[in-house]
């Protein structure tokens, strides 16, 4: 697995725990807003790591950073990954997030420690259970693909914490082309404009044969 996170969109939030935060973050968001292409870096996370991070230093699991958009102060993480290719993209997606939850690759709500991922806390949760059990975490989600649950059908109308694979005539549209690469991967971002909404598309390889899937969205407060 080969995972990066974007620039990140961030609004320091809370509501209400349990059902009612889905209810209020579907609320928040601001579908009929266009997307920024370059994310205004730096307003939340610190001067010095971001200026190890252009210097070529190491990349944090989670990165901070703010944008407005119309005086509306928005907030999710971009993240994306690359695993292997399989034609089940359900069980793709459920072996990703498995290896995310081990690794402690997500942001842990609870102790609320931007710049850091659950995995630098040895008292992490050690079963999803655990995780979502915790109002916080429901409340500001993993910013991370944990916040995704399930891969859409074909036909299926996007819904929050779901994936919409990227078909062939989308592809087509969008590209100019039906079998994607890497080299479409930044042309593929704007198609997952929502926040709590994510993406996934097959990538294929030089004689076009599908060699990974891509997974690309924004979440979490």
């Amino acid at each position: 697995m080969t995972r990066q996170f974007d620039e990140t969109r961030c609004r320091l939030a809370r509501c209400s725990p349990g059902q009612p935060a889905r209810d209020r973050r579907r609320r928040r968001q601001h579908p009929d807003l266009p997307l920024i292409g370059r994310w205004l870096l730096g307003c939340c996370a610190q001067s010095a790591e971001l200026s190890a991070l252009r210097a070529g230093g190491h990349t944090p699991a989670f990165r901070l950073a703010c944008s407005k958009i119309k005086g509306v102060t928005v907030g999710a993480s971009g993240w994306h990954y690359y695993v292997a290719y399989q034609p089940d993209l359900q069980v793709a997606l459920d072996g990703l997030r498995r290896q995310v939850f081990e690794t402690g690759d997500y942001w842990w709500a609870a102790p609320y420690e931007y710049g850091k991922s659950a995995a630098d806390f040895p008292n992490r949760p050690r079963t999803e259970a655990e995780l979502w059990a915790d109002e916080s975490v429901q409340e500001s989600g993993t910013h991370s693909i944990l916040d995704m649950s399930r891969v859409l059908a074909d036909g299926e109308e996007p819904d929050y914490g779901t994936v919409q694979p990227v078909v062939e005539a989308e592809a087509l549209e969008h590209l100019g082309v039906t079998k994607l690469t890497r080299s479409h991967v930044e042309a593929l971002k704007p198609l997952a404009p929502r926040s709590w909404f994510g993406r996934c598309a097959i990538l294929h390889d030089a004689e076009g044969n599908p060699s990974e899937i891509y997974f690309w969205g924004f979440s979490g407060d």
